[in-house]
């Protein structure tokens, strides 16, 4: 298994997980708008993604953007945020989302020109598993909000 930056060749192969990610969270039924808007945002290059791939198959995925929501109050200049983090049902408890998230602040640690100075991830308060892994992270809690009647908690991580 390797951790690999997108590469539209996965497009196809990553669909199957955008959907389930989708089908799992969305607040709405239909789903193929969200699948299809989050690969063009990755082919535009407005979000970036990091795959994990095993024998040329993807079994997971992170996707990341300088934090952009506008309604939230924990908006904060040069702050990267984890938008989506998501393993195949078949590969979990294998440290393949630690292995994603830890490659990101690999990344945006190493590249001085980003100037990012936090990563910041909204994760719904139910998501036991995400909150766990963030926080054994170094991700520490700095707030909470609610959004179509779900509650989610805001986790951040100086660099």
């Amino acid at each position: 298994m390797e951790i690999i930056p997108y590469d539209p060749v996965y497009a196809e192969g990553l669909r199957p997980l955008l959907e389930d990610f989708e089908r799992n969270t969305a607040k709405e039924k239909f789903i193929e708008p969200e699948v299809a808007m989050a690969l063009s945002d990755l082919e535009r290059g407005v979000d970036r993604a990091l795959l994990a791939v095993d024998q040329a198959q993807v079994i997971g995925f992170l996707v990341g953007h300088y934090y952009r929501n506008q309604a939230d109050k924990f908006r904060v200049p040069r702050t990267l945020e984890i938008a989506m983090v998501y393993v195949d049902q078949h590969y979990r408890k294998r440290g393949i989302g630690r292995k994603l998230t830890s490659q990101l602040i690999d990344d945006v640690s190493l590249r001085e020109q980003l100037k990012v100075l936090k990563i910041i991830s909204c994760i719904e308060d139910c998501n036991k598993p995400s909150i766990a892994l963030h926080k054994s992270m170094g991700f520490r809690s700095s707030g909470s909000y609610s959004d179509g009647g779900r509650n989610y908690l805001v986790l951040r991580k100086s660099l």
